[in-house]
């Protein structure tokens, strides 16, 4: 959770949910990782290529300084707060 407050939340919003103060000048809607819907369309592989490259034609970046333990620590809490386990 400190991760993906210090490094997502600006964009996907303190409680995960697509609302953060930066949202409204992306290109595309943040995820909102609370939704049941997202989380039904994602696997935890997908999500770490994403952390990891990017998501092309978004404003998602690529985060290359996180180390893999600390993407799969972001992802595990992103999946975690989909299933109501924040």
């Amino acid at each position: 959770r400190d991760i993906f407050v210090s490094k997502c939340s600006l964009c996907h919003g303190v409680r995960a949910d697509g609302n953060g103060v930066r949202s409204k000048g992306l290109s595309g809607k943040a995820a909102d990782f609370t939704s049941p819907d997202w989380r039904a369309r994602v696997t935890p592989e997908y999500l770490f290529r994403i952390v990891s490259e990017g998501k092309r034609g978004t404003s998602m970046p690529a985060w290359p300084t996180l180390s893999d333990a600390d993407k799969w620590d972001v992802i595990a809490y992103v999946l975690s707060v989909s299933e109501g386990d924040e």
